[in-house]
């Protein structure tokens, strides 16, 4: 009976289990490299490769993850039940959104990951756009409706202002002098400064990335025409239900890659780092990032079962994903706690 449960345990958490111990070995390797070893770049660069492999693993199969899911869950969706679904869908993300976005500026306050570095002393990286509000909001419509879909899988669309011609203002300064002739009657000087006026056009512009929102505009009207097609769409139906089920299947090959990638990728920008001091903000911004699925875990379970609600997770797919996993996975996906290290 022991020897049963402990064989579901290690097949229903082994993949938790053997990610947390990457992670666990990739932090010590890394320590113990950079203090009895001394790595050029170079080295560092083929230290790391298993990691720069699972980065463009996970990036592979993002896009048909998400054409495939979408278009068969809304093909598969009843008529009549669709449009109650999708208001409701509508208000739980919002829903979400609002207490995802005040969780966050709590605990931001609470912990403050940042406070220990002064502005002035940050390094800045790329360039500034100068957008307005209104110049955001019309690139968001725009990569809703892309102009060509195998376009809109590498890049999207974005406007910037750019500097088109410049034309001076006159500015009147008086300036106040008491002469000898007059002490006590002031006589007015006049000067006149310029002040430049830039004029600017808007010039819009690809860059490099998936086109997230414009797919999945794409993938919900298709799926509705898919579903109003009746039998002639069962063809279609049946395809993208195919393709779900085997990128499931990838996405499972990838997840038992993951502590492979992830012990060399730590292990690899723990050696790139230069200053020890990142490693106490990078503690700090995990423990805010963590302490939100955390805090509303314990409080909807309680401890024992909010730990085991954020050790895994099952899906109605023959594929179990443990939730951690996801978490760094969405984590390393970002590159944000990779940013703070490098």
């Amino acid at each position: 009976m022991g020897s049963a449960k402990c064989d579901q345990f290690w097949k229903r958490n082994g993949l938790l289990v053997a990610t947390i111990v990457a992670v666990a070995l990739g932090v010590t390797t890394g320590m113990l490299i950079r203090q009895y070893f001394q790595l050029s770049s170079l080295d560092i660069v083929y230290f790391s490769f298993p990691g720069e492999v699972l980065m463009r693993m996970l990036k592979l199969i993002i896009l048909p993850l998400i054409v495939s899911s979408m278009i068969t869950g809304l093909a598969s969706l009843d008529s009549s039940a669709s449009g109650k679904i999708g208001l409701l869908a509508v208000l739980y993300y919002l829903c979400t959104t609002v207490i995802a976005v005040m969780l966050g500026i709590g605990l931001v306050l609470l912990i403050k990951p940042g406070v220990s570095q002064k502005a002035e002393d940050m390094d800045r990286t790329g360039v500034s756009t100068n957008v307005t509000a209104a110049d955001t909001l019309m690139d968001l419509i725009r990569n809703m409706f892309p102009e060509n879909l195998i376009q809109a899988c590498f890049q999207q669309y974005r406007t910037r202002r750019v500097l088109a011609d410049s034309m001076g203002e006159a500015e009147l300064n008086v300036t106040v002098t008491p002469t000898p002739s007059s002490f006590f009657t002031p006589t007015p000087l006049y000067s006149f400064n310029t002040t430049i006026l830039n004029v600017y056009s808007l010039k819009g512009e690809y860059v490099s990335g998936i086109n997230v929102l414009g797919l999945i505009v794409f993938c919900l009207v298709l799926g509705c025409v898919i579903r109003r097609m009746g039998d002639k769409g069962i063809v279609l139906a049946a395809f993208f239900d195919a393709l779900n089920e085997a990128t499931m299947r990838m996405v499972a090959i990838v997840m038992w890659f993951m502590p492979i990638g992830i012990y060399f990728l730590i292990a690899g920008k723990i050696l790139e780092v230069k200053d020890w001091e990142i490693f106490r903000q990078l503690g700090l911004y995990m423990a805010t990032v963590l302490c939100g699925p955390a805090g509303i875990a314990l409080n909807h379970h309680g401890p024992w079962e909010g730990c085991h609600t954020l050790g895994h997770r099952h899906s109605h797919h023959s594929v179990s994903t443990p939730y951690s996993c996801c978490l760094v996975l969405y984590l390393v996906f970002r590159g944000d706690s990779f940013k703070i290290l490098s």
